[in-house]
């Protein structure tokens, strides 16, 4: 089982390439558009719309030794339930004139099947594991 050392080089080494993916690219280039951030802001809308909804999801799977995962992400689920609102209005703000997110079924479709994915694998193994990182 990974350790917490290996958790934390792992995360380490994502930091590190982040500023390697396309669109940081593009916006260190000077060459992100409006077009391309509402795309990103439409990519991010249904990640964060139903968010808070496998978070729960994640904590109705915890046994009862492990309140304190449970209690966190059932913490995190309330604070970000209402995220999606602020990517709504900056869509909005900036001129957006397109389909409302809600209705973009390739993107609900994709988070729906993430979500069953997720539900459907050993959520509380993972839990305990991270638990086990200290």
């Amino acid at each position: 089982m990974p350790g917490r050392e290996e958790f934390l080089n792992i995360v380490n080494d994502a930091v590190i390439r982040f500023p390697d993916n396309r669109m940081c690219r593009r916006v260190i280039a000077g060459e992100m558009t409006l077009p391309d951030y509402h795309n990103l802001l439409l990519t991010l809308f249904h990640q964060v719309y139903e968010a808070p909804t496998s978070m729960a999801l994640a904590a109705g799977t915890c046994d009862p030794e492990q309140e304190v995962a449970k209690d966190y992400l059932l913490m995190q689920a309330d604070q970000a339930k209402g995220q999606w609102k602020l990517i709504k209005a900056d869509l909005e703000a900036t001129g957006y004139d397109g389909e409302d997110p809600h209705c973009l079924v390739h993107l609900v479709a994709r988070d729906r099947k993430v979500q069953l994915e997720y539900a459907g694998n050993s959520i509380a193994n993972d839990i305990t594991q991270i638990q086990h990182l200290d």
